[in-house]
């Protein structure tokens, strides 16, 4: 039995429309996945960011006595509090 050059081009053809075919399955699930990933991180993002500046508004409207006149350790309070949650938000943000 002989083999001609012919069938080995054809072999190797298939072997490669083979691998191909493989790999753009691959590519086309890694395309998914990373799809689904930032749609995951962006919503993430939202839901904590919402809350975060709401914090934030309110500690302002504290601070600022909207609700009546703070102490020492309320005011200081306030301000710690202030800084954790302006952290958080740079961190969402980021």
């Amino acid at each position: 039995m002989s083999i001609t050059f012919l069938t080995i081009i054809a072999v190797l053809s298939a072997i490669a429309g083979y691998y191909y075919i493989k790999t753009q399955q691959l590519i086309k699930k890694e395309q998914e996945l990373f799809i689904k990933r930032q749609s995951l991180l962006a919503t993430l993002v939202h839901d904590l960011k919402t809350p975060t500046n709401a914090q934030i508004n309110t500690l302002n409207m504290l601070k600022n006595e909207h609700f009546g006149k703070l102490n020492t350790q309320q005011a200081e309070m306030i301000s710690l509090t202030q800084e954790s949650c302006k952290y958080m938000s740079n961190l969402i943000g980021t």
